[in-house]
């Protein structure tokens, strides 16, 4: 009867702290859920094409944008919006966030899923082109970031809003129509052949002068050890040819200096041993008849 009181004890024990475990795990997610909901932000779905929220155009420019949207919308039937916000209200990543935000817009025709969506939020220092399905072939993640980062980006940073949004604007309507991948795929492979070549250049030019550098330092130690000085300064020229030539020299007057400190070790070599007792003549060690020879003169 003891054991039997006991067990229920530890079952109603077990149950207590299951149900304890699970209302500590629902209201820490319940809290986590509303932290998220407190800090992130859904806007509105604007009511017009082109919406400066942060004040960053004029009106008149504003409203010409806002037409220029009007008309591509009527000519295409492609709804494409731009909105400008001066932060992200949330803590996600931006691609996310704003996904979440045109999905809920709801922008271009839904069953056709071709609307698109500009988002530049500019205390953040941050933008991106929003598509749906129907648009993705024609305005593809790799277009619209060339459209933000190498056309839009550095108009912003000069200042120059009103200009990053015209040419982002017309450069995303113009992707639209099949008009904007064929005039900048020559630009962007020339952007990335050069850009790779100045790299290769610039490492190379690097290992030349260290290779170099260092070359001159051993030199240098070299002439230390025979009384030569070599003098280390002046620049070093990064042109192929000069590097060449420069080491070719330094190659040379290494192998002059090698020359001249091995001469000095066997001549001191020489000077020991024959203070020891063994003779060397200019061409090598006296042969034993000799040294016998000798001996027998001195006695």
């Amino acid at each position: 009867m003891k054991a039997s009181t006991f067990f229920q004890g530890a079952c109603f024990c077990d149950s207590r702290a299951v149900n304890l475990n699970a209302f500590c795990i629902a209201f820490i997610s319940g809290c986590a859920f509303n932290a998220v909901l407190a800090v992130e932000v859904m806007p509105s779905k604007p009511a017009h094409y082109f919406n400066d929220y942060a004040g960053i155009v004029s009106q008149s420019v504003g409203g010409k944008l806002d037409r220029q949207l009007s008309q591509f919308e009527r000519a295409t039937s492609n709804q494409v919006v731009v909105a400008i916000f001066p932060k992200m209200q949330s803590d996600s990543d931006i691609a996310d966030y704003t996904q979440r935000v045109a999905q809920a817009w709801g922008v271009g025709q839904k069953e056709r899923r071709n609307g698109g969506v500009l988002f530049v939020f500019l205390q953040d220092r941050k933008m991106i082109i929003q598509v749906g399905y129907g648009l993705e072939g024609a305005l593809p993640e790799a277009t619209a970031f060339n459209i933000t980062e190498y056309q839009m980006k550095p108009r912003f940073i000069a200042g120059d809003y009103e200009g990053g949004l015209r040419i982002g604007i017309d450069s995303i309507c113009a992707a639209i129509r099949g008009e904007y991948s064929s005039k900048t795929v020559g630009a962007l492979c020339c952007h990335w052949f050069f850009s790779v070549l100045f790299r290769s250049v610039c490492s190379l030019v690097f290992i030349e002068r260290h290779a170099v550098a260092s070359l001159t330092r051993r030199l240098v130690h070299i002439g230390r050890l025979t009384g030569e000085r070599f003098s280390s300064s002046g620049s070093v020229s990064c042109s192929a040819g000069a590097a060449a030539a420069a080491v070719v020299a330094n190659l040379r007057r290494a192998a002059a200096v090698a020359s001249a400190v091995e001469a000095a070790r066997l001549a001191a070599e020489g000077l020991d041993r024959a203070g020891k007792g063994n003779l060397h003549t200019r061409e090598g060690p006296m042969p034993f008849c000799m040294k016998q020879s000798l001996t027998n003169a001195r006695s």
